[in-house]
């Protein structure tokens, strides 16, 4: 409940108590920073002793007095919980404590039924100072994950961890997602074993959600940016009840503004908001296709990156920027890659999983959800515990083992390094639930459907080899806009016979043992691209460059060619001699060929 104090303040109360007035208080005069103030029959009071011994006390205002200091651990910031009587109430309001020090501020509170005005308010200011001076302290946290202090790491969950039960700081939560635990940490765990165990892609999915805590905990270390895994494909796969499983270890896998599992039908804004302050615990976004977005581009870049973006308060300061560093879950129909522009870091920032068989049947992933909806927030704690106890330097090495074993298992490629390393984090974490958790999950299986995903998936992370294709298919549906040139046959050469011409394909070398070359000009080049999803062709034609693709000048990417009796930019792309044979075909200029 709030209740606005001025035009620009809310207040919020706690609640209220009906009960009689509080006549019974008596507060020592003593060890008071203003003793001149006390509670006298249930009224804040000033006292003088007077010459016949006896004391004359003055009202000054109704009971109010201080029930708790809160302090919260991540923002330094101090409220304090008043209790005051309003009538035959007794009630209970939270205000930041700087609400309570000056004259202008505390006569706000006149508006919840705090008994304060101009003749009293400075008194009232010395009885809740007064009061503050024994009133029990509580701290609490709006972060979640790890965070290090006086150089060791905690965790912060419903409640903050360490290593051992001993050096736990007495901290509640109060942010907004459900991580309090709910039901039997063994009821979940007789799950696992029952519906999980010996199921492959059930077992990945609960890394992905365990992983969320490595992530946490060794980012800055690594340099690793949050995991973004996302799951698609038809709705009857089990998507959705594979990362309600993820999640279920740490909090509440309910599709709502307090679980762990949001929707995607939400701003980019508010997605950061969701994540801010998080170091290790996993969110999901359930169904991408909820989110309208026809382009997923900035969304991948952002969610990954963990920082949100710098804005400005009415003041016009810069406020502090919102980080993260988590796993982060995503589900749909359709792959968000697609949706992308196509650029090799997008696809290196993302994972996707494609029809994947997560559940057997519609009851089994009934009888998971049935029991993570009622169970959950018991077992991420104790994984956290374990990666605190193991250190941060025990964690790195088996992270280093695991990217090592996958390197030598995965297709080359330029990219295989870098994506054994994301990898990794995921066999790690099946690694130390496995020995630590003791859950006993299948590390070969795991690691094997992550390679085969992978190896599946590595052409459409080299950006040069996409771009490659689409030109090729572009050049074979618009052949008629290129010429022909054969270095060993002018008679065959011939100008594109379309009004609008792109370039021509050219032939070096002689019949039997010929190059093939497209010469497309630069400003055709571009377009193709940027109309393919290609956001920076220069980035493309680099890579091209690199790869030894291209024909060029010397410090350029480009060739100056002659197209219709003028010298212009072009690109000089050089086709695979492998492939010459099909784009001949493909090209219609094998016939041209035969007629030699």
């Amino acid at each position: 409940m709030e209740n606005k104090v001025t035009k620009k303040r809310n207040i919020p109360m706690i609640g209220s108590i009906e009960q009689s007035p509080q006549k019974q208080i008596i507060v020592s005069k003593s060890d008071k920073l203003y003793p001149e103030i006390i509670v006298h029959n249930g009224d804040v009071c000033t006292w003088k002793k007077c010459n016949d011994g006896s004391i004359d006390y003055k009202k000054i205002s109704d009971y109010v007095g201080v029930k708790e200091v809160v302090e919260n651990l991540d923002t330094g910031k101090k409220e304090i919980i008043l209790t005051y009587n309003e009538g035959k109430d007794v009630k209970e309001i939270m205000v930041p404590l700087g609400e309570t020090v000056t004259k202008n501020k505390i006569l706000n509170l006149a508006d919840v039924g705090i008994d304060v005005n101009d003749n009293n308010a400075t008194n009232v200011i010395k009885q809740i100072r007064n009061e503050r001076e024994n009133a029990p302290r509580k701290l609490v946290h709006s972060n979640i994950g790890f965070f290090e202090k006086d150089g060791k790491n905690f965790f912060k969950h419903n409640k903050i961890i360490s290593d051992n039960k001993q050096n736990d700081i007495d901290s509640a939560y109060i942010g907004r997602l459900n991580i309090k635990p709910k039901g039997s940490g063994k009821t979940w765990l007789n799950m696992i074993n029952k519906e999980v165990l010996g199921r492959p892609p059930l077992e990945l999915a609960l890394a992905i959600g365990f992983s969320a805590p490595v992530v946490g905990f060794i980012a800055n270390e690594l340099g690793i940016e949050s995991p973004l895994i996302h799951l698609y494909g038809d709705s009857s796969k089990g998507k959705t009840t594979a990362l309600m499983l993820a999640v279920s270890a740490f909090g509440s896998p309910s599709i709502n503004e307090t679980g762990l599992i949001m929707t995607w039908n939400t701003t980019t804004n508010a997605m950061h908001g969701s994540l801010g302050g998080n170091t290790g615990i996993p969110v999901v976004f359930d169904e991408s296709s909820m989110s309208g977005k026809s382009d997923f581009t900035n969304v991948i870049y952002s969610l990954t990156a963990g920082l949100d973006k710098e804005r400005m308060d009415k003041e016009g300061n810069i406020r502090s920027r919102k980080s993260w560093n988590t796993t982060i879950g995503s589900t749909g129909e359709h792959s968000i890659f697609v949706k992308s522009k196509e650029n090799t870091g997008t696809r290196m920032r993302l994972f996707e999983f494609e029809n994947v068989d997560w559940t057997e049947d519609a009851e089994h992933a009934d009888r998971i959800k049935e029991i993570v909806i009622s169970n959950y927030g018991h077992y991420g704690t104790l994984f956290a515990r374990a990666l605190i106890i193991l250190g941060k330097e025990k964690v790195i090495q088996i992270y280093k083992d695991c990217k090592q074993n996958l390197i030598a298992k995965m297709v080359e490629s330029e990219f295989r390094e870098r994506l054994a390393g994301k990898l990794a984090i995921l066999m790690v974490t099946a690694t130390i639930i496995k020995k630590y958790l003791k859950i006993n999950l299948t590390l070969e299986e795991i690691e094997k459907i992550l390679i085969e995903n992978e190896n599946t998936n590595v052409e459409d992370k080299d950006i040069g080899k996409k771009a490659y294709e689409v030109i090729m298919q572009e050049v074979s549906r618009n052949k008629s806009k290129f010429g022909v040139e054969y270095e060993y046959w002018k008679d065959g050469n011939k100008p594109a016979s379309d009004k609008e011409t792109w370039g021509k394909i050219e032939y070096k070398g002689t019949k039997k043992n010929h190059t093939m070359q497209i010469v497309i000009i630069e400003t055709i080049l571009k377009r193709i691209l940027k109309d393919n999803g290609f956001e920076d062709p220069r980035l493309v034609t680099k890579k091209w460059k690199s790869k030894g693709c291209l024909d060029f000048e010397e410090g350029k990417t480009y060739r100056r060619r002659t197209i219709n009796d003028i010298k212009t930019k072009c690109y000089v792309i050089k086709v695979n001699q492998d492939d010459v044979p099909k784009r001949e075909k493909s090209f219609e200029t094998v016939e041209s060929l035969d007629a030699m």
